[in-house]
Formats: structure tokens, sequence, C-alpha cells
């Protein structure tokens, strides 16, 4: 069954869309979308300090990409971008979700002061994230060797940091990468690579499994 898409919400709606808390990582926040729980809102602060300002810009840039483009493959289905001010009210809202759940942590990882900059996007939740068990590792690695490929052809953006809990697959069986950090300097080689050799890249050098434990295939 596809995945049910809500209406485009309003620009800058930011208290009608946001649901539940779901999860956060060391750079974003990720929500439920009110009344669309099978959709999730990311949120991520672009005027956090050194190393997440970096990585929440370029992530942001890919992900409008993303959006402005439309999904070609190797991502989650985006229905939304937006970047906007931090406001009190917007603020608060954040706020108040994430103190009702005691995510004191999430409210660290956003570091939320009214003026900031923020992004947004409401990409699909995936049926499931990691590797696929009746796999093996060497066929789990080639399957996130080619969404990560997928992007870089569609996109033109080197995804990195792809341990299992960054990749996963889609209601439809589809393999994408969800949570990547971008490599803001790819290597001129990646450039004169065809789809293949592009796919063996990343499965030589940019490709973990199990949380960071790269298969045996990998080390070699």
């Amino acid at each position: 069954m596809g995945v049910s898409e809500p209406n485009t919400p309003i620009a800058n709606d930011l208290l009608g869309f946001l649901g539940n808390y779901y999860d956060s990582g060391e750079f974003g926040v990720i929500f439920e979308m009110k009344q669309f729980p099978q959709w999730l809102v990311k949120v991520v602060n672009l005027d956090a300090d050194d190393d997440e300002n970096l990585v929440n810009q370029e992530q942001a840039l890919f992900m409008e990409q993303v959006f402005e483009i439309g999904n070609e493959g190797g991502v989650p289905n985006l229905i939304y971008y937006k970047e906007l001010a931090l406001n009190k009210l917007y603020k608060n809202h954040i706020k108040n979700i994430l103190l009702r759940g005691n995510y004191f942590k999430a409210i660290e990882v956003l570091n939320m002061e009214e003026g900031d900059m923020i992004a947004i996007w409401i990409m699909e939740k995936l049926e499931h994230i990691g590797e696929d068990e009746n796999l093996t590792n060497e066929e789990n690695a080639h399957k996130v060797g080619e969404a990560a490929a997928l992007i870089f052809e569609n996109y033109g953006f080197i995804v990195e940091d792809l341990h299992s809990n960054n990749y996963g697959q889609t209601v439809k069986g589809d393999w994408v990468i969800l949570d990547p950090q971008i490599l803001t300097e790819p290597p001129n080689e990646v450039f004169l690579m065809d789809n293949e050799q592009l796919v063996n890249w990343f499965i030589k050098n940019k490709v973990w499994l199990k949380d960071g434990k790269a298969s045996t295939m990998i080390r070699n």
C-alpha cells in the first residue's frame, strides 16, 4: 500500500503540522506529522554553533534540492521544505512538545534562540531502518551503495556517514538514505565514474553496516 499524502502544509504553518516527538540525532530532531504519523517532520537549526552549523546547512541544501527536483531515487519521498526565522511562538511550541515527553536532550540538540534560521522538511517514514537481515553483508552494502550512487547521479551530492541508522527501505521496498552527512569536497575521480563504478566506490569507501561496523568485504 502506498504512503498516504496529506495536503501540502501552508507556508510557515509550523503550529499546524508539527506532531509528537519521534526521534533525534546529533544535529536535528524529528517529529511525527500531526494526523499523518506515516510522515516525519525534521527540524534543524541552521544557526547552530561550529560543526553543527556546517552539517545542518549542507544537509538542508541537499534536501531543498531534492524537494525542488522531485524524488528521482535514493532518498525518501519529500513533500515539504521550508526555511524560516524562529520566533517566540514557534520556539515555545517546539519546546513545549519536547518538555511534555521530557525530551531534554532534543532541546539541547536544537539549541533554539529567537531569530535563529531553522530548516524543516517532511519525508515519509520508512518501513524498515538498517540492513535487511535476509541479505548478506555484501548484499546489504551493495544496496546502500546503489542508493548513494543514485543520489550523486540525480542531485550531485556525495553522501557519507552511512551507518545502519541512516539508511533503510520504503514501503515499496526501495533502498534510500534518510539522514546523510554531505561530503563537501568530493574527489574528482567520482565525476568520471559510471553507475557500477560509483556503487563500488561507495561500497569501498563510504558504506558501513551494523552501526558503524564494516563487513569483512569492506575492510579488505
